[in-house]
């Protein structure tokens, strides 16, 4: 499943001091961790309205073969790779009928509110 919500728009590119880039970097780290648990999220929420009734084992499965794939198939930034390399552990240790919803939704939660805040949008 491929999450791209993003369009790229060619604009030319002006000069940036070292810090700039710095803050910039800063800042696509912070909307990427964003957008992947927005995707993860999506994802998610579609397995499980198009499945049957299910336990949280297989949610765990479908979790970790999304994020096998996402990894393989280069979707997001290679910075995200310890971020999902992080996560399948997480997964995997906190054992097959571990419900990690919860845990998702409070990682994207607490990311948005950090970019938000970096930003100066207090949410």
């Amino acid at each position: 499943m491929r999450c791209l919500t993003e369009n790229v728009i060619n604009q030319p590119v002006k000069a940036k001091s070292p810090q700039q880039d710095k803050s910039n970097e800063m800042s696509d780290s912070f909307s990427q961790r964003v957008h992947f648990y927005y995707c993860i999220l999506v994802a998610l929420k579609i397995y499980v309205k198009t499945r049957k009734p299910g336990n949280v084992r297989g949610i765990n499965n479908f979790l970790l073969k999304w994020l096998r794939n996402a990894q393989d198939d280069m979707i997001f930034h290679p910075d995200i790779n310890s971020e999902i390399s992080w996560l399948r552990g997480k997964i995997i240790s906190s054992g097959p009928d571990a419900d990690l919803e919860p845990m998702l939704q409070y990682v994207y939660a607490t990311a948005k509110r950090a970019e938000a805040l970096r930003l100066g949008n207090p949410l």
